[in-house]
């Protein structure tokens, strides 16, 4: 399909290593691609590092097509404030770092967070059963 037939996007995350770096299980490096396989018949375009790169690829050009993969997931962190901002904040910014750093664009869609107590779980069968305590 022709280029102008994708949807254009604003937000980029940067093209990754394609090189299958163990088959069992399947594996990729993953480290941030500079470079263009152009694809033909029967292979798709692929993108590769430098370590990877083949004496034929091409410097990734300004127009290309990726796949761009969406999770949408829920992380939970222990708050290193017990301030609401400050704890959220700092949260925010870790995974920001850790997403980058593993090739990816964070996007934060909602915050929350709730001061809870940690302790032993009660033993299987003793619990509340997940309804909550009210006085009568």
């Amino acid at each position: 399909m022709a280029l102008e037939h994708y949807p254009e996007c604003s937000v980029k995350p940067p093209h990754r290593c394609g090189r299958i770096v163990s088959n069992r299980p399947k594996s990729f490096c993953g480290a941030l691609a500079a470079w263009l396989r152009a694809g033909n018949a029967l292979f798709d375009d692929a993108y590769f590092c430098d370590a990877h790169r083949s004496v034929s690829d091409v410097p990734i050009p300004d127009t290309t097509v990726v796949n761009r993969v969406r999770l949408s997931v829920r992380v939970l962190f222990a708050g290193v404030s017990p301030l609401l901002t400050e704890a959220r904040a700092e949260a925010v910014e870790r995974l920001q770092r850790a997403v980058a750093a593993a090739g990816g664009v964070l996007q934060v869609e909602d915050v929350g967070s709730s001061l809870v107590r940690y302790g032993p779980l009660p033993p299987v069968g003793q619990g509340n059963g997940g309804r909550s305590h009210r006085a009568p």
